[in-house]
This record gives structure tokens, sequence and C-alpha cells, in this order.
């Protein structure tokens, strides 16, 4: 039986791969550094090890990571969430003693800029939005507000953007900026998000989707599955592009039949939850994906997406989107919505979310106090990256 090491436990996406991974007939290994991530007492979970922040001491992080290969043999390391960064940094010394699936390095930090990701996009199908490093020289020059947008080169989940710049709030925000600040233009349409699987350069799986509700103008919190062959095509270019191995997403704006870039996630998205029914294992472990490695197109989440439910956090729609939908008074759209959807983290057979909801929010909600920042910038404060030296 392969063994998998799923870091990144306090997302609904780990929970979703541990769970597929124990119902194929894996073993789950499950590590992060918070107490109570909310995949941790998941049925499909045979242990859980808390691992220091790889922010305070990247070497530490490595020494525990690989303890825990020893200990459990170990077979494959599949990251999900933002200690795939720091993960990808060690991985020539973890590859020692057993198989980790996501980009080196080098790839994966160009992918998460939102500069680079541009250049490397160069060439494809795909139109790319005028960009550039902000700066004094640009600041003086700004005109046409409302057709411009601003953001961090490394940001997630929405954050670190400003949709509505102006002079004044620019040098606010500014202010307290320590990371390089892009400039780029508005791109209108309909925005989609993709979650695909790759080994050398194949995508082996992929779902793309829409997020129907956020919160706020960040995360997305409902899900609905849709089939776009000009987003497929350009997933497909760029893997090809770089033999790429691992899991990524792509943030893109739909405008007719013109597709824009918006940002990449070289790691596990919101689309895993749409591909419940496959056999991620046998993706993710090397051994086994000889045998498909013939297939020159991905392999669709089962049953046509047109067919597929959509996805939810039902708990974020009940607390956040359908009061929000009262207000504006769209509530019986939002609550229809709602009736349609299937929640990503409740399963009938595996009630272990219904404490670690709770747990898992009061952490993340003690380090935002303790920190002073809100619970979505803490619910990846102690492992993020943003384009420091990894020391």
């Amino acid at each position: 039986m392969i063994k998998f090491l799923v870091t990144g436990a306090r997302s609904p996406a780990a929970l979703e791969i541990a769970r597929n991974l124990s119902h194929f007939g894996y073993s789950v290994i499950l590590a992060d550094t918070l107490n109570y991530p909310l995949a941790k007492n998941s049925y499909s979970v045979e242990r859980y090890y808390r691992l220091p922040s790889p922010l305070r001491n990247i070497k530490q992080f490595q020494v525990e990571i690989e303890k825990i290969i020893v200990t459990e043999n170990i077979d494959v390391i599949v990251p999900t969430c933002e200690e795939v960064f720091y993960i990808a940094f060690i991985k020539d010394a973890l590859e020692k003693k057993c198989s980790v699936f996501c980009p080196p390095f080098n790839l994966i930090k160009a992918m998460h800029s939102k500069l680079n990701i541009l250049s490397l996009c160069d060439g494809l199908d795909i139109r790319l939005p005028k960009t550039q490093l902000l700066n004094e020289y640009t600041i003086s020059e700004l005109k046409d507000f409302d057709q411009i947008v601003l953001k961090r080169e490394f940001c997630r989940f929405g954050t670190g953007v400003n949709l509505n710049p102006s002079l004044k709030n620019i040098d606010e925000w500014l202010a307290k900026e320590t990371t390089p600040v892009l400039l780029q233009e508005k791109v209108r349409g309909v925005e989609h998000c993709s979650y695909s699987v790759a080994r050398n350069g194949i995508v082996l799986a992929e779902s793309i989707y829409k997020p129907i509700y956020r919160v706020k103008s960040s995360a997305g919190i409902y899900f609905e599955p849709v089939i776009n062959e000009s987003i497929s095509l350009f997933i497909r270019e760029f893997c090809l592009k770089y033999r790429y191995t691992g899991q990524v997403g792509f943030d893109v704006m739909l405008d007719k039949n013109e597709v824009t870039l918006i940002e990449c996630n070289p790691r596990t998205t919101s689309g895993v939850h749409f591909l419940e029914n496959n056999d991620l294992g046998s993706l993710f472990a090397e051994s086994n994906t000889k045998k498909i490695m013939n297939f020159q197109q991905p392999i669709p989440a089962r049953n046509d997406s047109n067919k597929r439910t959509p996805k939810m956090v039902s708990s974020a729609m009940l607390l956040l989107a359908l009061p929000e939908a009262l207000i504006k008074g769209d509530i019986k759209r939002c609550w229809q919505d709602y009736l349609k959807a299937t929640d990503v983290i409740s399963k009938k057979n595996d009630k272990s979310h219904i404490i670690y909801t709770f747990l898992s929010f009061f952490e993340l909600l003690n380090l935002a106090i303790k920190k002073r920042i809100s619970i979505r910038e803490a619910a990846t404060f102690d492992i993020e990256w943003d384009g420091e030296d990894i020391t």
C-alpha cells in the first residue's frame, strides 16, 4: 500500500484529498503547523504531526518532515497549501527519501509572482494584462483610475489587491507595503478558476469552475463547475512547455471568447472537490501514473460537468453569503443556489468536521488577535512565502 504525507491539513482541499486517498485504499498521514487543523481528526487519517513554521527555521522544518518520512515509511509527499513553496525549496533533499509531488523551486517561485507568471505565459494561447511595477514615476503618471488595479507581487486569496485605487488611498496603501506592488489594467469579464494534476508536462486530470460567492472579494465559498476548451488548451500548453509535475490552478477572466490570465496558484485549489470520484493517488504516485502517460487529453472529473452539482463551504454560505444576500434583497436566488450545492466539508461517514471546524476557527481567531491581523491573514500567516530569502 502506498503511504502519503499530505501537508497543509488546515484547508478543505487537504481534507478532500485525504478522504479521496483513503477511499481508494491508500494510507494517509497529515501534517501542518497548527494544533487543530480542519482535517486532523478525519476518519481517513492514520496520524497527524504538528510541524514547526518554515518561516522561522527552514532547517528544523526539513528535519521534522524527514523524521515523519522515516517513521511512517512515507512514499509520496503531497503539499496542498502555501507550505508548498518551502517544500519545493527543500525538495531535492526530501527526494532522497521519498517522492515529492510539486514543481522545482525555481519554477514555482516564478509562478507565484504576479509579474513573472506573465513572462512564463508569453507566447501561449492566452491574453496577458498590461502590468508594470509601481514606483514614484508611475504614481505621478496615474490617471483613469477606473481602468486599473493595484496588487502585491505576491498575494493570495484576493487579499493584497486594491480594486478601486485613488491617489489618496494609493499613498496610504503603499505606506503599509513591504513587498513590490504592481499596476495592472482592470480586466473585465467572468472569473473562472481551475485545478489540474500534471506529470512530466501531461495534464492527467482537471476541473474548471466559477467562484459564484466569495468572502467579500477574497476566497471563494461556492463553486459552479463548467467546461471550457480554451482554458483547458491553455493549461495543457503551459504544462507541456515546462514539463510540469504537480498541482496547479489558474484564475482567468473570460470575456466572450477571450481568455485573460489573472494569476497562477501552484498548489491545490478548490477545483479538487470536483475530482472526488477520481483516484488521485494514482496520479500523485509516479509508479501508478506510468500506465496512463500515453493520454494526450486530461482525464475529466467523472460525470459530465453540466450534470455535476455545485460545491460550497456550507458554513460560510450560511454565515456570510445568505445574510449579505438578505441585505441586498437577493435572498431567493442565494437560497436556491444553496439548495443546489453540496458541502465540501460535511460527509455522512466522516463527522470529524463538526468539532474541528470550530477548533480550527478559534485557533486562527486567537492568532489573529495576538498578531492584530484579520482571520483571513491568520489562516496562512505561518506558512506564507512572499519572495523573501528562505533561511
